[in-house]
């Protein structure tokens, strides 16, 4: 079996007629024939039914179409790293990361570097998102994750995942609030979010219509240290969902409402740099480390829920 007969595959299998295949892969009617031809024979399965119209998959097609898909992208890759490996990619990488690294996926990221880049040298840098920003623009910083979308048109920003937001509090506290509402909820202390973190602008907006905001306990610049707070006693406050779930599985906090927002978390770079080997490559781990994560997990970004 030859590569170039899955990629023929494919090809009449989405345009579902040899004629629109033939033009896509600049090949004749004739070649792409004869490559379904040779495919189906080498495996012993007829994987198109003919018909007037054109090739329709039938169902040993369909069942196979996905293996083919997997197959050449995983050549690609293998391709893609290849060529890398024949540049001789090396240095340094600077990122930002704006929260736990648990939740960035470091450990995936790493692995594969070591892997596939073995030359280059990350370095981790804890910033706000709007910090992290500002450093990638004046360069002190290659890239970074982020959940603050940048302003202008310098910057390129790819999107990773979605991390929902709940509120939370000490444990106990859910007898102390009985059920409270959100108005209610703002008379109790909380552990206020530093003015860079995207808290502070979810936090205005969920009490804004109430025409106040919460009892300020303690102010907190990290998501990571709020949630530390909120475990400790200091008040109510809000926490990103996943950490706020694990947390509460350690009975260090409750969780007092459903998700009441979500960050979208991205990679950015500047778009001047986009054709910087070093930061191309980096930028294609990162995105191929939570791809590959979503897929296994089958996750769909949630829509927000105020």
């Amino acid at each position: 079996m030859e590569i170039y007969h899955l990629k023929t595959f494919l090809a009449v299998a989405e345009e579902q007629h040899l004629t629109r295949a033939a033009e896509r892969l600049h090949l004749s009617q004739p070649s792409v024939s004869a490559h379904i031809k040779a495919l189906e024979e080498e495996l012993g399965l007829a994987l198109f039914t003919r018909t007037p119209k054109g090739m329709m998959l039938n169902r040993a097609g369909e069942a196979l179409k996905k293996q083919a898909q997997t197959i050449l992208l995983a050549v690609g890759a293998f391709e893609h790293q290849a060529a890398e490996l024949k540049s001789g990619i090396a240095g340094e990488i600077r990122l930002g990361i704006n929260i736990d690294p648990r939740y960035l996926k470091i450990d995936d990221l790493l692995q594969r570097m070591r892997l596939e880049l073995p030359a280059v040298e990350l370095h981790f840098l804890q910033k706000h998102s709007l910090e992290a920003i500002q450093e990638v623009r004046t360069g002190e910083l290659d890239g970074a994750f982020v959940f603050t979308s940048p302003e202008g048109g310098e910057f390129e920003s790819r999107r990773l995942s979605s991390f929902g937001v709940v509120i939370a509090a000490p444990p106990g506290w859910n007898r102390r609030t009985g059920g409270a509402g959100l108005e209610e909820l703002a008379g109790f202390p909380w552990v206020w979010a530093d003015r860079r973190c995207p808290f502070f602008e979810i936090t205005r907006r969920l009490f804004e219509p109430f025409g106040r905001m919460p009892d300020k306990s303690v102010t907190a610049d990290f998501d990571a240290t709020i949630g530390k707070l909120v475990a400790s006693g200091a008040g109510i406050g809000l926490m990103l969902e996943l950490e706020a779930v694990q947390a509460a599985r350690r009975n260090e906090v409750e969780i007092l409402s459903e998700r009441v927002a979500a960050l979208d978390l991205a990679i950015i770079y500047l778009k001047k740099r986009a054709g910087d080997p070093l930061l191309a490559a980096m930028v294609e781990r990162i995105s191929r480390v939570w791809a590959e994560a979503s897929e296994k997990s089958g996750e769909k970004p949630q829509s927000v829920s105020m």
